[in-house]
C-alpha cells in the first residue's frame, strides 16, 4: 500500500517536497473513502511527522496524532498503540519547547490499561525525558516513573533504561530512587530477569551517585550478584564490576575492600564464585598496574584448577582479551600461562586458548609490520633529505660558481672514461676465449 511507504519517501526527500507535495499526498490518505487506507494513515502519523523533522510540521497533523490518545475519538488499540509507541520520535520533531502541546496526549497514553501500551510507555520514559530536560522530568515524569516501578506489569520495562532516566534528574531527587531499587532487588528473588537488567547497568548507576552512596548502596548489591544461582546475573555483573570498583578507587579503604572481597571469591570452595573472580578480572585487566599487584599472582594459579569450568572461563577471558589488544598481551606471565593451557585436558579449554595465541600472534604481525613500515618511511625520508641536501649543494655551486660547473663537467667526462676502460678490460679476455 503506498501509505506505508509515504514515511520513507518523506526521508529521503528534499524539504520542498516532504513539506508541501508529500503532505498534501498524506492529507490525501487521510480523506481517502476506504477505511483500510485511512487506518494505515493513521498508523503511519507518527513515522511521518518524523520524517518532517528540520521543517515545520502542519498544525492539522499534530492534531490528527493528538486525536489518536482521545478515547472520545477512537478506541482502537493498534492506533493508540502506535501513537504511544512514535511519541518520543513526535516529541523530539517538535522540541522541547511544543512540550505543552503534547502533553495531554502524554497524560491520555499513561491512563490506557493497556498492557502492550502500558509497556511502551514505561520503556520510553526515559526518552522522553532527556527531550523535555531536568525541570519537567522533575515535576511532571517523576510521579509517572515511580509509579512503574511499583507497579509489576511495567517494572521490568522501565527498569531497563532507569538508569538513564536518573541521569536526567537532579541529585536531590536520584537520591529518592535508591530505596526503591534496594527493594527491587530484594523482592527479586523469583525473578532474576530483574536481577540480570540491574547487574547490567550496575556500573552505570555508580556514575549517577557520590562515593559513599557507591561504596553503601551500590556496592553491596553488586557483591550479592556476582555471587547469584543464575549464571546470566554473575555474567553482567562481573563485566560491570570493574566500573563500581573504578568509583571507589579514590578511597583507599573503600577500593581495598573490593580487592579483598574479590580474593575471598578466588579462595572460595564453590567453583562459581572462582569463576566471578576470573571474569570479574577482566576488567581490571585494562589496568595493567592494578592488576599485576593485586589479582596476578590467583589469575596464573586457576590454570590448574580441578574444576574445568574454570580453566574454561580463564580461556575465555585471555581470548575476550587478546582480541582487544588488551595491555597484558606481551605479559610474559599471561603468554606463558596461553602456552601451557594448549596442552590442557578440556577440548574447550585448549580451543579458546588456541583463538587466544591467534590473536596474540596477528598483533605480533601487526606490530613488526607497522615497525616495517616505519623503518622504511623513516630510510625513505633520510634518502629523501640527502638527495635534496646533494641537489641543493650542487644548484647552489651551479648557480654562484661557473668555474665549479666546468668542473663538474670534467668530472662526469672522466667518469664515463673510467667505465669504457673497465668494459674494455672485460671485452678482451672474452675476446681471448672465442678467438685464441
Amino acid at each position: 500500500m503506498a501509505v506505508n511507504l509515504l514515511s520513507d519517501i518523506s526521508r529521503i526527500s528534499p524539504p520542498e517536497i516532504r513539506e508541501v507535495l508529500l503532505v498534501d499526498i498524506f492529507k490525501e490518505f487521510h480523506k481517502d473513502n476506504y477505511k483500510f487506507v485511512k487506518k494505515a494513515s493513521l498508523m503511519q502519523i507518527g513515522q511521518f511527522i518524523f520524517s518532517l523533522r528540520g521543517g515545520k510540521v502542519p498544525q492539522f497533523l499534530l492534531e490528527i496524532y493528538s486525536s489518536l490518545a482521545d478515547t472520545k475519538k477512537t478506541d482502537d488499540e493498534d492506533l493508540i498503540y502506535h501513537c504511544a509507541y512514535t511519541f518520543p520520535a513526535v516529541l523530539l520533531t517538535i522540541g522541547k519547547d511544543e512540550w505543552p502541546v503534547l502533553r495531554d496526549v502524554y497524560k491520555n497514553l499513561i491512563k490506557k490499561d493497556s498492557l502492550r501500551i502500558m509497556t511502551i510507555m514505561a520503556a520510553s520514559i526515559h526518552e522522553v525525558a532527556k527531550i523535555v530536560g531536568s525541570e519537567i522530568a522533575v515535576t511532571e515524569l517523576d510521579p509517572i516513573a515511580k509509579y512503574y516501578l511499583k507497579n509489576k506489569l511495567t517494572l521490568s520495562a522501565i527498569l531497563k533504561n532507569l538508569h538513564e532516566f536518573l541521569a536526567v534528574l537532579e541529585m536531590k531527587q536520584r537520591l529518592d530512587y535508591l530505596p526503591i531499587i534496594q527493594a527491587i532487588i530484594e523482592r527479586s528473588e523469583y525473578n532474576w530477569k530483574q536481577r540480570e537488567i540491574f547487574a547490567l547497568n550496575s556500573g552505570s548507576y555508580a556514575k549517577l551517585f557520590d562515593i559513599e552512596k557507591v561504596y553503601r548502596i551500590i556496592l553491596p548489591i553488586a557483591y550479592t550478584l556476582l555471587e547469584d544461582n543464575v549464571i546470566q546475573v554473575r555474567i553482567k555483573a562481573c563485566q560491570e564490576f570493574i566500573n563500581i570498583a573504578m568509583q571507589l578507587k579514590p578511597i583507599p579503604e573503600y577500593f581495598n575492600e573490593v580487592i579483598s572481597h574479590l580474593h575471598k571469591l578466588f579462595a572460595s570452595v564453590s567453583f562459581r564464585d572462582r569463576q566471578s573472580f576470573v571474569q570479574a578480572c577482566e576488567g581490571f585487566m585494562l589496568y595493567e598496574q592494578i592488576f599485576v599487584q593485586h589479582f596476578l599472582t590467583q589469575f596464573l594459579v586457576l590454570q590448574k584448577d580441578k574444576v574445568v569450568n574454570v580453566r574454561v572461563t580463564l580461556a575465555k577471558v585471555l581470548n575476550n582479551h587478546m582480541k582487544i589488544s588488551g595491555v597484558l598481551a606481551s605479559n610474559v606471565h599471561i603468554i606463558r600461562t596461553i602456552e601451557l593451557l594448549k596442552s590442557d585436558s578440556s577440548a574447550e579449554v585448549r580451543e579458546n586458548v588456541t583463538e587466544a595465541s591467534k590473536e596474540w600472534d596477528k598483533m605480533n604481525e601487526t606490530t613488526i609490520s607497522k615497525q616495517e613500515e616505519l623503518e622504511k618511511v623513516k630510510d625513505q625520508e633520510e634518502l629523501e633529505k640527502v638527495k635534496e641536501d646533494a641537489g641543493a649543494t650542487i644548484d647552489l655551486r651551479v648557480s654562484n660558481d661557473e668555474e665549479s660547473s666546468e668542473e663538474l663537467k670534467r668530472q662526469e667526462v672522466e667518469k664515463r672514461v673510467r667505465v669504457t676502460l673497465k668494459i674494455d678490460e672485460l671485452e678482451e679476455p672474452i675476446k681471448n676465449l672465442i678467438d685464441p
